[in-house]
């Protein structure tokens, strides 16, 4: 009884470090491992929205992490129906671009759950997961913080 309870402890800490490094490597996470922490691009987006910093938002869509460019088109587009930034069409035409992409996105949820799937997928309203509903409940709560 007692190795089964130990292999299932050293197998729960192992899912949470595999979610850690990869929260290192362009992880969407609102509530991730142990702790429920954000994952680092939630917390570098964060901040950019709790300082107002929608330019350097923007240029996050043409970042090489799938995960800030995820994090900014929702930005982004929340940012336009507030009518706090204007997108010009080169902008809008790399959005769009972005909606066809299938680049990996990591997504992870405490320590039992974790994925790969491309942006295409995740962009989706009425995604599988719920991403971009989670999504936006964060950004509206970043946001308010202003």
């Amino acid at each position: 009884m007692k190795t089964i309870i130990l292999l299932l402890f050293l197998v729960t800490i192992g899912v949470c470090e595999g979610q850690n490094q990869a929260s290192a490597s362009g992880t969407i996470g609102f509530s991730c491992s142990f702790g429920g922490t954000q994952s680092i691009a939630v917390k570098k987006v964060s901040k950019m929205i709790r300082k107002a910093d929608y330019s350097q938002i923007l240029n996050l869509i043409d970042s090489g992490n799938a995960a800030e460019k995820y994090l900014a088109i929702i930005s982004l587009e929340k940012l336009v129906e507030k009518s706090k930034i204007k997108l010009t069409a080169l902008e809008k035409s790399k959005i769009l671009t972005l909606y066809n992409s299938t680049q990996k996105v990591f997504l992870c949820s405490g320590c039992t759950f974790n994925a790969a799937l491309p942006l295409n997928e995740i962009l989706k309203k009425g995604d599988k997961y719920n991403v971009r509903r989670s999504t936006s409940k964060w950004f509206e709560a970043t946001f308010t913080k202003n």
